[in-house]
């Protein structure tokens, strides 16, 4: 049976400092995570158990990635993980271990084993996170993601996130945050696109009696969501306090201490952002050391099973009702079809079709997808695509109705591809 690694980051989850809680010794239960659902196994009160592809392992994994004896679970007055000399390790709370060191777990941590994740939890107490931090990751791509992301923590370097709108950006920059030596200081959001300049201003940089955020996520990590929409000037008085490593406020003369380690996240790539103007060269330098694509949704097929599968637990669960059992047909439907809004637009349908659901298992028409247009759906790539609409948006004098017969797709397809490559809808008009 093929394990799928599922790691979930809770919309809900607190972006200050996660203390570190002991487990309570007994009742315990071990939570496994798999493609087909989540097995539970009650832990005793003292022993040890073997993790492993061995088939005399007490928890026995059949995953290319998990060593015949692989790991082993040590229960005493504390619950401690050991990696047994495994080829391709285990992590603990998101750290990876050494050979032979056993290592204590706390509330909520997770182990992870090949492409498998457990969490041991209070029995009767579901855990709020299976995972602590980031998303479905075993596509190749996305672990060349989680890769560079557990590089990106262990420096303390400018980061740059790319990708479309809700592939999860800012989830990933929660992750980094968590597993940095920053993970005890403050994490702070800002939306550079998302206000007026005057206001961009003071919720960066303060004002005479009010902190702004570059000096609020002192020691911790500053997230610059759309950086590319700050104003140049913003930009420069940005660069000039990091130099510095103080600002500032507007109607103060004394200078303020500021360490934070800024991690900007954009859909558009560094190049484009450069070529743009969007961003200054001299910003850019600072903010794109580690520079991170993260893929859309319809390149990771593999993973939107066990994503569907985990998105109706949580819900069902927040919901205070048992999980339904997501159909074959259902996640067929969805792995078929285009996610044009990502993780985003997956959680909340899953969130919609769960509180439809009144039976024990989720059907397709709970999903209320309309699958693209296959030309759409093409692997043209994504420039290709865009190229596409914009040239028969001219050629038809900006009728949508007539693009989107020239394209050979759906006027409805159209507008949602528009939403998607952030094409300013033009008014129909007859051409």
């Amino acid at each position: 049976m093929t394990l799928i690694l599922i790691m979930t980051l809770n919309p809900g989850m607190p972006t200050r400092p996660i203390d570190r809680e002991p487990l309570p010794i007994w009742p315990l239960t071990l939570v496994i995570v798999r493609s087909d659902g989540i097995t539970r196994r009650e832990l005793p009160r003292n022993g040890s158990l073997q993790i492993g592809r061995d088939p005399g392992a007490e928890i026995q994994l059949d995953d290319e990635g998990v060593s015949r004896h692989h790991a082993k679970i040590e229960i005493t007055d504390r619950v401690r993980v050991v990696d047994l000399g495994s080829r391709n390790g285990t992590r603990a709370g998101g750290r990876r271990l050494r050979p032979q060191e056993p290592v204590e777990l706390c509330h909520e941590e997770t182990i992870e084993v090949g492409g498998c994740v457990m969490v041991v939890h209070v029995r009767g107490v579901e855990p709020t996170n299976l995972s602590a931090y980031g998303s479905a990751m075993t596509s190749a791509a996305m672990l060349r993601v989680r890769t560079l992301c557990d590089h990106a923590a262990e420096a303390d370097h400018g980061v740059l996130l790319v990708g479309e709108s809700g592939v999860g950006k800012t989830r990933l920059a929660q992750m980094i945050h968590a597993f940095s030596r920053r993970r005890g200081g403050p994490f702070e959001i800002v939306d550079c696109s998302a206000s007026r300049p005057e206001e961009l201003e003071l919720r960066l940089f303060g004002a005479e009696d009010v902190a702004g955020a570059l000096e609020l996520a002192r020691g911790g990590t500053l997230v610059l969501r759309h950086v590319g929409g700050m104003p140049l000037d913003l930009q420069a008085r940005l660069i000039a306090a990091l130099d510095a490593g103080e600002l500032t406020r507007r109607g103060r003369a004394r200078p303020r201490p500021i360490d934070a380690r800024i991690i900007a996240t954009s859909r558009d790539s560094v190049g484009v952002l450069l070529q743009s103007g969007q961003v200054r060269r001299e910003l850019m330098f600072r903010l794109s050391r580690v520079a991170i694509e993260v893929p859309p949704l319809r390149a990771r097929g593999a993973e939107i099973s066990a994503l569907v599968i985990d998105a109706v637990r949580r819900h069902a669960l927040a919901q205070g009702r048992t999980p339904p059992r997501a159909s074959t047909g259902t996640l067929a439907a969805a792995e078929d079809y285009h996610w044009p809004g990502n993780l985003r637009e997956l959680d909340a349908r899953i969130a919609q079709a769960v509180v439809e659901c009144d039976t024990d298992a989720l059907q397709p028409e709970h999903l209320a997808l309309d699958v693209p247009d296959a030309v759409v759906s093409a692997p043209a790539g994504d420039g290709d695509e865009r190229r596409a609409i914009l040239d028969a948006l001219l050629r038809c004098a900006g009728n949508q109705s007539q693009a989107a017969k020239l394209l050979g797709i759906s006027r409805r397809t159209l507008v949602t591809r528009l939403e998607l490559y952030r094409i300013p809808r033009p008014r129909d008009r007859p051409t």
